[in-house]
């Protein structure tokens, strides 16, 4: 194969689906532009390339220069060069309808290992062509041609979130309908997942583990609840091999609960790992405590619940006796009387606010969100976390590179009395925010927090992941979490909070969840 692998900074537009045909139209056949040749200079290499040409005229010199070398080998092998260098600016410099047409007269190569070549370049760019425009264009083709060798890109494509265009109308969605009829969008994927159709090689990539990830994540937008990939995976082998899914079916069969996004897989391979013998006690515990809920508890069951349930078991057990009704009541009564702030627009995107009050997140919160947000709000209740939290408060406040966070996390007896020593075991608190400093790498900004490596795994078994928004000890406006914040506990499927400033001793708390929802927990105050 001769293509080229070219990196560059994507930015991403978008193309809804009534606007495709017209594109395509005005792109491919280039009927009625006003283009002239006698506009043109005659040397067509040097008018495909003169930025002062509108793009019409450029792709005019581009059909010029292709027929013109069709018939000598060599010269075509620099036309192709010259186009393929076109496709693959994504700078903004050369304009997307050129880089279409050039993309067009590759895949129109009546050479078949030139057509192989083309093939393969237009597989590589997929995942992460940044324009909608070309999207379309290509999973037109594809679907027209029948390349099921695109299913992985097209599913890797199809994985990256798209705000201007719904799940239901994205054209890779299209294309894998054409080359599957009759099979639902979501078993494709789930297919590619469990047996990944041959990738190409780039290197220092694993092309293969990176599409079984994507095509978890994009499961998780098209299967959310993720009841569709509990019923397919009671019909699945596991290869021999594959510990991924091997983790996910034991965590089926044995918690009731299955990563919903890629970024969980290996935060469950991490707890079912034998060779750690505290994520293994801690497992069986679990284990023991979703096999005795209902249907009706169980439904929704995530891997961000399982610490809250264990809370609940040993602190308070009789949530887990009541309905979900009940536990909403609970918590209606804690927060009738708090007082909440709401966070003003997103710094950088400028969306609306998002609504952070039980009310309007009230259907979206399960059985199990509802223990997690008591279990969380009990902890929080505790003077000693409260301490330990406004301490790395004034600590993040003091430092104008970045965010600080950490992890709500229960300490075993044998930990308690090596973490805590100088104070009696039957004193010694059970929880306690553990703070995670970023390294220098990861201080990218005062109203930043970027979770380390170190962080993400001693956060097995944590309750909740934080960070704090005090680059000001005023900060009411930022009160909540930012898009930024609420896209990483989409990524990883953890519960988060995020602790805003309202003065030097009283913080916010919002607790946030995977796929949008926010709840303002109210203020707590140092003392």
């Amino acid at each position: 194969m001769r293509y080229r692998l070219r990196t560059s900074l994507f930015g991403f537009c978008s193309l809804g689906k009534a606007a495709a045909p017209a594109v395509l139209a005005a792109v491919v056949a280039l009927g009625g532009c006003g283009a002239s040749s006698s506009t043109l200079s005659g040397d067509n290499t040097a008018d495909l390339m003169n930025a002062k040409y509108r793009w019409q005229l450029r792709a005019e010199a581009m059909n010029n220069l292709w027929n013109e070398t069709l018939g000598d080998k060599d010269a075509h092998e620099r036309t192709r060069s010259l186009l393929k260098d076109i496709v693959w600016d994504t700078t903004g410099g050369i304009p997307n309808e050129l880089r279409i047409h050039a993309m067009e007269k590759l895949l129109s190569d009546p050479d078949p290992e030139d057509l192989a070549d083309s093939r393969a370049m237009a597989r590589l760019m997929m995942p992460k062509e940044p324009s909608r425009a070309m999207m379309v264009y290509l999973c037109s083709v594809v679907g027209a041609r029948r390349w099921e060798d695109f299913t992985g890109p097209l599913i890797r494509s199809y994985s990256r979130f798209q705000l201007l265009v719904p799940d239901k109308e994205r054209a890779e969605r299209t294309a894998l309908v054409t080359l599957y009829p009759g099979k639902k969008v979501e078993q494709v994927v789930y297919d590619a997942f469990v047996t990944p159709p041959p990738m190409d090689k780039i290197p220092g990539l694993d092309t293969t583990q990176r599409l079984r990830a994507e095509a978890w994540d994009l499961l998780g937008r098209l299967d959310p609840s993720g009841s569709f990939r509990l019923r397919a995976l009671r019909e699945t082998g596991v290869p021999e091999n594959d510990v991924e899914l091997a983790a996910i079916q034991r965590a089926a069969r044995e918690v009731r609960a299955i990563p919903i996004s890629g970024g969980e897989i290996a935060w469950l391979t991490s707890l079912v790992n034998p060779d750690n013998a505290a994520n293994a006690a801690w497992w069986a515990e679990v284990s023991s405590i979703t096999a005795r809920l209902s249907d009706e508890q169980a439904l929704g069951l995530c891997l961000r619940h399982l610490e809250a349930l264990r809370y609940a078991s040993v602190s308070k057990p009789s949530w887990l006796s009541m309905s979900r009704q009940a536990l909403m009541k609970e918590l209606e009564v804690r927060l009738a009387d708090r007082t909440f702030h709401r966070r003003g627009a997103d710094q950088k995107s400028n969306h609306k606010p998002v609504r952070q009050d039980l009310s309007t997140w009230r259907d979206r919160l399960s059985w199990g969100d509802l223990v997690s947000i008591l279990a969380v709000d009990d902890v929080l209740a505790d003077a000693r976390i409260r301490t330990q939290l406004f301490r790395q408060q004034a600590l993040d406040h003091d430092d104008k590179q970045t965010e600080y966070g950490g992890v709500l996390e229960f300490l075993s007896p044998s930990t308690v009395e090596t973490t805590w020593s100088g104070e009696a075991r039957d004193q010694a608190p059970r929880w306690q925010a553990q703070l995670y400093t970023p390294r220098s790498a990861q201080r990218v900004a005062d109203d930043r927090f970027i979770a380390s490596d170190d962080m993400m795994n001693a956060a097995d078994r944590a309750l909740a992941i934080y960070h704090f928004h005090t680059h000001s000890y005023r900060n009411e406006d930022y009160a909540g979490p930012s898009d930024a914040d609420t896209d990483f506990a989409t990524t990883t499927g953890r519960t988060c909070l995020v602790f805003t400033s309202i003065r030097e001793d009283r913080m916010n708390i919002d607790y946030y969840l995977p796929g949008g929802p926010i709840l303002d927990l109210g203020d707590m105050d140092k003392k």
